[in-house]
């Protein structure tokens, strides 16, 4: 009886109201909806007073929040490429370069890097 007379409040009044009780066991899994018509009419009066939310919702965690639906992207991870000599593999790894001269391309495209990335 109390949850009909829950969900006969005006909706445009309690609105926000009803929304937390309905979502505070999806959220928190606590069981938020009145079980008398006195916590009912409680829980309004609360509501009026504080001027917002009246149910407590749980400090937020590093998960996800909501998973949604859409196209999945088709990325092809570039093949790694010798900035020296363009063969398959990284300038670190060249044959042809001593190690001075690796160190010397790695610093100009550090700072390529730097620039792109300060553009954008």
């Amino acid at each position: 009886m109390a949850a009909l007379h829950f969900e006969g409040l005006n909706s445009k009044v309690y609105k926000e109201l009803k929304r937390e009780v309905r979502n505070g066991w999806l959220i928190g899994r606590q069981e938020t909806m009145p079980k008398s018509q006195d916590q009912t009419i409680l829980l309004c009066k609360r509501f009026h007073k504080s001027g917002g939310p009246m149910i407590a919702q749980p400090k937020s965690k590093a998960n996800v929040a909501m998973l949604q639906q859409g196209k999945e992207k088709n990325r092809q991870k570039k093949k790694a490429s010798c900035y020296h000599c363009g063969q398959p593999y990284r300038v670190q790894d060249c044959p042809h370069i001593n190690s001075n001269k690796k160190d010397k391309i790695m610093a100009q495209k550090t700072v390529e890097w730097c620039e792109r990335r300060n553009k954008g």
